[in-house]
């Protein structure tokens, strides 16, 4: 699908406007599975231009069908999708609930390795809930797998957690362990944004322990991650901009091409129509001219045909004349 094409390029709407397109196609072939999954891919690209309503309109309509055609991977999946928007949007209880779905549905199929991702939505939205101690045991599920699989993104995010749940719970030695553990796996990912996290994490339990030197350190890192950060946004906008104008001075262009070919193509149709009736009328004109000239032709021999039929009748008068005269004398 070209859709993936552009998703895989950052270019989101023309991305949205493909997967669009494939639905309505896979909509008339009443193949609703992959309706369902292209809706997916819809959520997920205006999830990341930041357009969470949207997200989530095409997120629920994927969810229904799944559901409906017992699609228990699909409904895992949307579910985590869903939780996601829902943290984002800080709609914390439907995060928890579609977190939940997301996590059940998986351990169900047998995908232990998925729940990763539910847990680590549902450990976040605990946390926002002040509910440490449940957040900690969610995430002491999620750790071993995630660090079994080196699942280091998704691990950033749930040392980063821990770090957290663990200052709540004043457990600060503990804490400085895991806000440490959250920056070496956020330096192995090269991600700005899990950088600015673990940095800030970093800085609260070591400022929270105690330890100033230390916190003056992070927080040094994570106002430079987070200014690193800002400027990708802004770079990321101007970028897609720019993507967009190239876009639509491409498409332009193309249409452009397609009209210039079309008004040759309608030149040399209206040149050829032109020569045909060209020849048309002069097809005509011959085809009279041999007509008149057939006639006239006709008209001519049978002129001649009367002047030879006149002298033979003149001459077989004058042969009749001769003999009665000829008869008289002998008489």
């Amino acid at each position: 699908n070209q859709g993936s094409i552009y998703d895989a390029l950052g270019i989101k709407d023309s991305a949205i406007t493909n997967y669009l397109s494939s639905i309505t196609l896979f909509d008339s072939l009443n193949d609703r599975i992959n309706v369902a999954y292209l809706q997916i891919n819809v959520g997920l690209s205006f999830k990341s231009l930041g357009q969470l309503d949207k997200a989530k309109k095409y997120y629920l309509s994927a969810l229904s069908i799944l559901r409906e055609e017992d699609d228990q991977f699909g409904v895992a999946t949307v579910s985590t999708n869903l939780a996601s928007v829902f943290i984002e949007n800080e709609e914390i209880d439907s995060a928890l609930a579609y977190a939940q779905i997301g996590e059940d549905g998986y351990r169900n199929l047998g995908y232990d390795l998925y729940t990763v991702f539910p847990i680590t939505t549902k450990a976040n939205a605990l946390i926002e809930k002040q509910q440490y101690g449940e957040a900690l045991a969610s995430i002491n599920l999620a750790i071993p797998l995630a660090e079994k699989n080196e699942m280091n993104e998704e691990l950033v995010d749930l040392y980063s957690a821990k770090a957290k749940a663990l200052l709540n719970l004043q457990r600060l030695n503990e804490a400085i362990l895991f806000a440490g553990k959250a920056i070496e796996t956020g330096l192995t990912t090269k991600s700005l944004e899990d950088l600015r996290d673990a940095y800030q994490i970093n800085y609260l339990v070591n400022k929270k322990a105690g330890n100033i030197a230390e916190a003056l350190i992070s927080y040094e890192n994570y106002a430079s991650y987070k200014d690193s950060v800002e400027a990708k946004e802004r770079v990321g906008l101007v970028n897609d901009l720019e993507t967009k104008y190239r876009t639509a001075q491409k498409e332009r262009q193309i249409a452009e091409q397609r009209l210039d070919i079309s008004t040759k193509e309608a030149t040399i149709t209206d040149q050829r129509n032109k020569l045909i009736l060209i020849i048309s009328i002069g097809g005509v004109v011959i085809l009279l001219g041999l007509l008149i000239l057939f006639r006239a032709r006709q008209i001519q021999e049978r002129k001649m045909q009367a002047a030879l039929l006149l002298e033979k009748e003149k001459g077989l008068d004058a042969v009749i004349t001769a003999t009665e005269e000829e008869r008289k004398r002998i008489r």
